[in-house]
């Protein structure tokens, strides 16, 4: 009796094990491809923001570009 629960212990540790690195992957591969995703806006946002900065700054503060 204690020899099968071992075996059904180690059953369920290698089916853990399994699902644990297949779901790490999983979220390996998800985060890299929104990291992607998520780089490209922020490039697109920082440039929009850059803009809207240096527009603001003008607008708000024309000494500054007379100069």
């Amino acid at each position: 009796m204690s020899a099968q629960t071992g075996q059904m212990d180690s059953f369920n540790c290698e089916r853990v094990c399994s699902l644990g690195i297949n779901a790490y992957f999983l979220l390996y591969f998800l985060s890299c491809f929104i990291f992607r995703l998520f780089i490209r806006k922020m490039v697109e946002v920082a440039a929009a923001l850059k803009w809207f900065y240096s527009s603001s700054k003008q607008a708000l503060c024309p000494c500054g570009t007379s100069r």
